[in-house]
């Protein structure tokens, strides 16, 4: 059994929060479950007219945010200089009654706008706040928690919990159309000008209920963000699956330090579809009972958004990896094809090539690999090396022939 998540120490985020307006007792929110959203709203605008500070450097103005069940339908920090404080005992979720989709319930920026929403911050204090996205699988709409797209820039998200739950297509089966990420990032065009989150810091965030294709952290636009201590059940912990191709839209100079999967597809995936990006630095990586800790894809050509790619995309070539242990299970997360097998739910390997056979020579971008090892696989393969195949037409290389042979 893997350990359990662990909740790196609050040593970087203020304890007090002396002079930040209290969303209850100076903004009217209920905390009862019914929608507090107008209240969080409201007090973000407060906040961003409030100056002087707290003397902590997370903005001229702060909220806290107390224990209690708050609903929303979309805390938007679309402005400057603004901290959000929450109690390890505060929930943000779905009001009471909601039966329609919902982007994210706490929204960082903007998708219209390029109005500046900079030096801003998320914050649990002295522990992990919820964000709880699970009735979308009651609702069998998509609910996201966490969403930073535009004009963001010296941000800090952190200590956080995510739940997440995928849906049902019927009574009888599950539906990962029905999913959606716990947090993503993406960019905006405004008079023909990209903006897109830059200069963050997201740390501590445990996640749990997602599925294999989607996860924790998805990045589609983004720049020179740190990611650490990240910890997801179910789906990627960190997922730079770079596929919408808004005009302008680009990753690049990311770091992610001790990113753990468990029961799910990865810790760690790069794939550009059409996307031309840059590089990125994944360090100290950990999966227990996943498709794979690390899965490296080539770039293809794909034509979406009004943008026709001709060559496929790439991440850049001074891009890291180092530092990976798989340990084997068998609740892994993979596609379809997998089901067919009678190691369906089996680890596959500490690294894979996950698209159209792809291998160092044709993954279309260099990826230094360093310090792999894989834990308790029941068959004998070079685990220090990635494994090259394509899933869509074989689950996975390593697996024995009918799941019998080479198998302890």
């Amino acid at each position: 059994m893997p350990p359990s998540a662990h909740v790196q120490p609050q040593a970087d985020v203020p304890r007090a929060t002396a002079g930040c307006l209290d969303l209850v007792a100076d903004c009217g929110a209920k905390a009862d479950g019914h929608d507090d959203t107008a209240a969080f709203n409201g007090c973000i605008a407060k906040a961003s007219h409030a100056g002087g500070g707290n003397g902590y450097g997370y903005g001229c103005g702060c909220v806290t945010i107390p224990a209690g069940q708050f609903g929303v339908t979309g805390v938007v920090l679309d402005v400057s200089n603004v901290a959000l404080f929450f109690d390890p005992e505060a929930t943000v979720k779905p009001p009471t009654g909601q039966t329609t989709p919902i982007e994210g319930l706490i929204v960082i920026g903007s998708q219209v706008t390029s109005t500046p929403a900079h030096n801003v911050s998320v914050l649990g204090v002295g522990g992990q706040f919820t964000v709880d996205a699970t009735l979308q699988g009651v609702i069998n709409q998509k609910i996201g928690a966490i969403r930073l797209s535009g004009n963001v820039r010296n941000f800090v998200v952190g200590n956080v919990r995510t739940k997440m739950a995928y849906g049902t297509l019927n009574t009888t089966s599950k539906s990962t159309d029905l999913n959606t990420n716990a947090l993503a990032m993406g960019n905006m065009v405004d008079n023909g000008m990209s903006y897109h989150p830059t200069d963050g810091h997201v740390f501590n965030i445990t996640n749990t209920g997602s599925w294999g294709g989607y996860g924790l952290v998805q990045v589609q636009s983004a720049e020179n963000i740190l990611f650490e201590h990240l910890d997801s059940t179910g789906g990627v912990t960190l997922r730079m699956e770079t596929g919408v191709q808004l005009p302008g839209s680009y990753v690049g100079n990311i770091t992610g330090r001790d990113l753990t999967c468990r029961n799910g597809s990865s810790a760690f995936e790069a794939c550009p579809h059409g996307q031309k990006n840059g590089d990125f630095f994944v360090s100290y990586i950990k999966s227990y009972s996943c498709f794979t800790a690390v899965n490296l894809v080539a770039g293809y050509i794909q034509s979406k958004n009004g943008q026709n790619v001709t060559t496929p995309g790439y991440f850049g070539n001074n891009s890291q990896v180092h530092g990976v242990v798989a340990t084997f299970g068998t609740h892994a997360q993979c596609d379809a094809l997998c089901t067919a097998n009678t190691l369906f739910g089996s680890s596959c390997a500490a690294c894979i090539y996950g698209e159209n056979g792809a291998h160092p020579d044709s993954l279309g971008y260099k990826v230094d690999l360093q310090g792999f090892k894989a834990v308790g696989f029941p068959w004998s393969h070079d685990y220090t090396e990635c494994a090259a195949f394509d899933r869509h037409k074989n689950p996975c290389s390593y697996w024995p022939s009918q799941g019998t042979s080479d198998q302890q």
